[in-house]
């Protein structure tokens, strides 16, 4: 007979209810509690550092780096990670680089706070389940219905403690619904464990032929190489109407990429739906939002800047 788990949350006309105990609020309240006990105590209190919180790309600079076996992180227990997922190359450098280190997965908006997060980082890319008294579901993007288990959609989320007058103030009110549900713009889906997984933001996502899929996927194929910096792969409309995958790249110091190579191996492993059309575009610098992220919206107004990014674009050949 297989084990059965037990997972705080139930499925009930396809929402995902939290049941506790998980409550994100106590563990960091605790926390605060002891660092402040510890400084009252010992004035000369210095904390070794057990846990970060970190944004995605912070990991994977931290994983591309030589901070790891210049540094000693004997003392690191945990690493919360929040934003998109990280590639999976990078995250095995983490888990080879620190044996001794949980690396685990946070997922937040600012209008909800935490809805869900990984106590153990038993599934690779799960943002792990969501919290007490939250609600959330995936809605089909086309049709609004709500969808089960392993479907990918838009993330909805329902809880006591949303910003609502944080909400209500903006000026986009199509991120509420009338029923209540907060529409977070970010793509996923959950599993029958009830774990969540993160897609991206559906603003990024692209649709070629009827076919919508992640430019991550084609991010993280890219980043393999070892010429690569920074990548950013956008849906660019081109003369006809249709938008093409364009690849932005931004490469390391003095070094070079093979495109043709780049288009040759994706055109065999990837599917056709997610052939590089609009071509690769190199660049001199890449911009960045002030949260740290690739500012994707500046790339797409490239042309119309006074000093544009790129300095080689190479059309796409289909190697088949």
């Amino acid at each position: 007979m297989a084990e059965q788990r037990h997972f705080p949350f139930v499925i009930a006309n396809d929402i995902l209810v939290g049941k506790g105990p998980i409550d994100y609020e106590e563990p960091i309240i605790n926390i605060a509690k002891l660092i402040l006990n510890n400084l009252k105590s010992q004035p000369n209190f210095v904390a070794q550092v057990d846990w970060v919180l970190l944004e995605t790309q912070m990991c994977i600079e931290i994983a591309n780096s030589d901070m790891l076996q210049k540094y000693d992180f004997s003392c690191l227990k945990r690493i919360i990670y929040s934003g998109a997922e990280i590639p999976y190359y990078n995250y095995t450098d983490l888990t080879l680089s620190l044996p001794n280190t949980i690396i685990v997965a946070l997922y937040y908006t600012i209008e909800t706070g935490i809805i869900s997060y990984q106590s153990t980082n038993n599934k690779i890319k799960s943002s792990g389940h969501i919290g007490k008294n939250v609600m959330l579901k995936i809605i089909d993007i086309d049709t609004y219905d709500p969808v089960g288990p392993n479907v990918c959609g838009e993330i909805c989320c329902y809880c006591v403690s949303m910003a609502r007058t944080y909400i209500y103030n903006k000026t986009d009110h199509s991120l509420f619904s009338r029923d209540g549900w907060l529409h977070t713009n970010d793509t996923g889906y959950y599993d029958e464990d009830g774990e969540i997984f993160v897609m991206g933001r559906k603003i990024d996502f692209i649709m070629f032929r009827d076919y919508l899929y992640s430019p991550a996927i084609i991010e993280n194929f890219i980043s393999r190489y070892s010429t690569v910096d920074k990548v950013a792969v956008l849906g660019i409309m081109n003369a006809q109407g249709t938008k093409h995958p364009t690849a932005y790249i931004l490469t390391k110091p003095e070094q070079h990429i093979d495109a043709t190579a780049v288009f040759a191996e994706m055109d065999a492993k990837l599917d056709d739906h997610m052939k590089l059309r609009g071509g690769m575009k190199l660049l001199n610098e890449m911009p960045y939002a002030l949260d740290g992220t690739i500012d994707r919206l500046a790339l797409c107004n490239e042309e119309y800047r006074e000093h544009p990014f790129t300095h080689t674009t190479i059309p796409y050949t289909d190697m088949q």
